[in-house]
């Protein structure tokens, strides 16, 4: 999935799981994620990028938090 703000030039690349994901899974798809994000020429010198995941339940989104992307899961969806 990806979101744009083309008025300040921001893009949130997102993958979306419906299963559990563990911290190292979750580090693997984020690197793809930014290996992905290559394609994407839109505003590419530019643009500032956000990555994130969206799964059904997240471990260590926490610790990805804390490092800057942006992690969801059904658990932040009830809470909503």
């Amino acid at each position: 999935m990806v979101a744009l703000n083309e008025v300040r030039k921001e893009v949130a690349f997102f993958e979306v799981k419906w299963h559990d994901l563990t911290l190292g899974e979750a580090n693997q798809i984020i690197t793809e994620l930014k290996k992905k994000s290559e394609y994407v020429a839109w505003n590419k010198c530019e643009r500032v990028e956000y990555f994130g995941l969206i799964a059904k339940r997240l471990a260590g989104k926490g610790e990805l938090r804390a490092e800057g992307y942006l992690c969801y899961d059904f658990e932040d969806m009830q809470e909503a």
